[in-house]
């Protein structure tokens, strides 16, 4: 069984852990070419999926998650808090909000 290739046409750098590809155009006039490796080497679909599976993006989507929860923590919690503070509202109705966002953006 031979290993597809894989045909793209625009250029881009990807970086996925251990494989270091560039997607673009190779040859004369812009022609579609192949992804391949930093070395220069052609990228097969099936090499290509194993990075992809082993790539391990936690990282920015717990970036992502934070950066979520500081704005619904702004928005929403800090107001409970304060009210909580001058006794408009209870604590406990702040710290269920805090836990709705957490929920709401669990990091990975």
């Amino acid at each position: 069984m031979t290993d597809t290739r894989i045909s793209v046409t625009t250029d881009k750098h990807i970086n996925l852990g251990e494989l270091d590809v560039t997607l673009g155009s190779h040859g004369l006039l812009g022609s579609p070419g192949l992804v391949m490796c930093a070395e220069g080497s052609p990228v097969t679909l099936k090499q290509l999926q194993a990075a992809v599976d082993a790539y391990d993006d936690s990282k920015e989507r717990n970036r992502e998650a934070e950066t979520a929860r500081q704005i619904d923590y702004r928005n929403e919690a800090d107001p409970l808090f304060f009210g909580w503070q001058r006794n408009e509202n209870t604590e406990q109705q702040w710290l269920d909000k805090v836990a709705e966002i957490r929920a709401r953006h669990p990091y990975a």
